[in-house]
């Protein structure tokens, strides 16, 4: 299932998610590279708050 929404990324992604009882995000992380040393923002916005499993890419 997809959607497209407007407003901030992570707030809209948590409202998506909730609203359509997601079970599980799928993120990707911009730079990949660093994700041993750091979260982007968004990703961490999510993970910390998301109602459902979150898989980070």
């Amino acid at each position: 299932m997809s959607a497209l929404a407007e407003g901030p990324a992570a707030e809209t992604i948590l409202h998506v998610a909730q609203e359509r009882k997601i079970d599980l995000l799928i993120l990707s992380r911009q730079h990949p590279g660093l994700e041993r040393f750091l979260l982007g923002g968004v990703a961490r916005f999510v993970v910390d708050r998301a109602p459902c499993s979150v898989l980070l890419r």
